[in-house]
């Protein structure tokens, strides 16, 4: 358990600090102001929410083998409502959420997805 907690927390870490850096390189190429729109605030959350989840994951995958995709799933639902909780009233002060505004919670959203399915598939694989 612990060779796979640390396994996923350095590929997920590495993952998402190149995919961070990438965007900040982006929106600097595109002359966006780079830590607007709380993209460290949505990188965080989603490493955080991501780290937990896979954590609870592995510690129940003993006793609920046979619902460890609902419990994904709930995780996923908990990250989404917390996110509307959290980072929409935010990005919906205008009536408008930008493509900037999205792309600063899903980029992030998607490789946490990404990698946490990954993971949970090999898990499940064993």
């Amino acid at each position: 358990m612990i060779n796979s907690l640390l396994r996923y927390g350095f590929i997920f870490t590495l993952l998402l600090l190149v995919a961070f850096v990438a965007h900040l390189a982006m929106l600097h190429v595109l002359g966006l102001p780079l830590f607007a729109n709380s993209i460290v605030g949505c990188y965080v959350f989603n490493y955080v929410i991501a780290i937990a989840v896979f954590v609870a994951l592995l510690l129940l995958k003993d006793k609920l083998s046979g619902s460890l995709g609902f419990l994904f799933m709930g995780g996923s639902m908990i990250k989404f409502g917390l996110f509307f909780l959290i980072f929409y009233p935010e990005f919906h002060q205008d009536q408008d959420v930008s493509r900037v505004e999205f792309a600063s919670f899903f980029i992030p959203y998607a490789i946490s997805l990404i990698v946490e399915v990954y993971f949970l598939s090999k898990i499940l694989g064993r």
